[in-house]
């Protein structure tokens, strides 16, 4: 992905702030820079510690369990419909190849930082459509995905206070 992608990807989770959770998951072709890019997160002041376990899980997993997936035109936009996980295209080039999905409100599309923040917060606020044995499976499948990536130490919790 260009550089550019990165970058306003980056911007948008900083955008997001605390209350969005990411997992970044690298193309299985830079497998070998998970190091470097959990290292820019955290320079940036960003969770970089679940790239490893994301970019190695199965996607399938990581998707059954996820909110919404951000891609700039991936066909995991695609895997994700089917699985009732929401998108956000992040490339007008994602948008010509999945504008069905675009149509249908599947997925949103928004190419820089601050519609794609607000793009993902319009998806977060939406109402889930599943049937109950799809609610039952992502809630278990929550269930493994909190277990394997404990969430992030809270700011008082990184500076050693209690509550």
């Amino acid at each position: 992905m260009p550089e550019e992608e990165t970058t306003k990807l980056i911007a948008a989770a900083k955008l997001c702030g605390s209350s969005i959770r990411w997992w970044w998951r690298l193309h299985p072709v830079m497998v070998d820079q998970v190091d470097e890019f959990a290292k820019r997160l955290e320079s940036q002041g960003l969770d970089g510690s679940q790239v490893r376990q994301a970019t190695e899980l199965p996607l399938f997993a990581l998707l059954r369990a996820a909110d919404i997936n951000v891609a700039h035109s991936s066909t995991v936009i695609r895997e994700a419909a089917d699985l009732g996980v929401p998108s956000v295209v992040t490339s007008d080039y994602g948008a010509e190849l999945h504008s069905a999905l675009i149509g249908r409100g599947i997925a949103l599309h928004a190419t820089d930082e601050r519609a794609i923040g607000a793009a993902i917060r319009t998806l977060a606020g939406r109402e889930r459509s599943d049937t109950a044995a799809a609610q039952a499976d992502r809630r278990l499948l929550h269930g493994v995905i909190d277990t394997t990536f404990p969430a992030p130490p809270s700011a008082m919790q990184r500076r050693g206070a209690t509550a």
